[in-house]
C-alpha cells in the first residue's frame, strides 16, 4: 500500500494533535 500525500498529511496532523496537548501539559 503506497501512501498518498494526503494520507501522509493526515497522519502528520493526527500526530500533531496527539502531541501538542501533551506538550501543553508539560509546560
Amino acid at each position: 500500500h503506497v501512501k498518498r500525500p494526503e494520507d501522509i498529511e493526515d497522519t502528520l496532523q493526527m500526530t500533531l494533535l496527539g502531541v501538542v496537548p501533551n506538550l501543553s501539559k508539560l509546560k
